[in-house]
């Protein structure tokens, strides 16, 4: 469904920043970003592996409907578009997960 649907870990992925639920992690970051309670988060997209955003839409366009990813491969189209959305990718050639990492770069 999420393939079909959405364009999950395909280049023609759906990156819908609308809400999904009230009280999902994404919307949550979404609203602490748009409030500046937050200055930006690292979230996990499929196709990208661990991202650094300060756009609460692309956080919610990224975790809306995505759920549990803990391994990706990458896929350009994807990488393009978080890019293009001011993201930061941790490594656009494996597109690995490494949230730590990701905090790391974020701090500095």
């Amino acid at each position: 469904m999420k393939i079909a649907g959405y364009g999950f870990c395909c280049r023609d992925r759906a990156f819908n920043s609308g809400s999904v639920v009230a009280y999902g992690a994404s919307e949550m970051m979404r609203v602490w970003l748009d409030k500046g309670l937050i200055d930006c988060a690292v979230v996990v997209c499929e196709g990208a592996g661990s991202v650094i955003a300060i756009d609460g839409r692309l956080v919610q366009a990224i975790g809306a409907r995505l759920t549990g990813i803990i391994k990706t491969s990458p896929v350009n189209e994807i990488i393009g578009h978080i890019e293009k959305e001011g993201g930061i990718v941790l490594d656009k050639t494996s597109a690995r997960v490494d949230q730590v990492e990701g905090v790391e770069r974020a701090s500095n």
